[in-house]
């Protein structure tokens, strides 16, 4: 049975905070990488990270059941890696890699940042999906099973 699940009150004020930066200098993606079969690499984003031009940070990071998404406002690359490293004996790999010179990163991070929004029920925000808004684009950021956290265009037409 799949339970409904919330940011908590400190991952709401997290979001908040940076709701406060109007721009989005760079995106990091935080991913696994399998090496078990060495001729077919899999990975999976683990964790997001926006950094504003203040300097300040967010994190979007797959929670510890694999049920949603937390955020958080500090993570420590190091500890992540090592402990991955060492629970899977050095056939899975923890990398992180600077997103922003991607195509979609590319494109968007010229435009203003907006705010990042979470779907709400009860008055409380759900950690599943979260609308990233541009002034020239949004974004959705979702939990896929085999992919990890993943980006697609935003559809308006859901906000009727």
């Amino acid at each position: 049975m799949q339970h409904t699940a919330y940011l908590s009150a400190s991952e709401t004020q997290i979001l908040k905070d940076f709701n406060q930066n109007k721009t989005i200098q760079s995106v990091i993606y935080y991913y696994w990488i399998n090496t078990m079969n060495s001729e077919d690499l899999f990975t999976f984003k683990d964790t997001i990270e926006f950094v504003s031009d203040s300097q300040k940070s967010i994190f979007f990071k797959i929670n510890e059941e694999d049920t949603g998404i937390c955020i958080l406002d500090v993570f420590d690359f190091e500890k992540q890696k090592a402990e991955i490293e060492s629970e899977f004996q050095g056939k899975i790999k923890f990398h992180k890699r600077d997103a922003s010179s991607l195509e979609i990163w590319q494109e968007t991070l010229r435009s203003p940042f907006l705010e990042i929004k979470a779907e709400s029920e009860n008055d409380r925000l759900l950690n599943h999906t979260f609308m990233i808004a541009f002034e020239e684009m949004k974004l959705e950021l979702n939990l896929h099973p085999v992919d990890g956290l993943v980006f697609s265009p935003y559809d308006d037409s859901l906000d009727d």
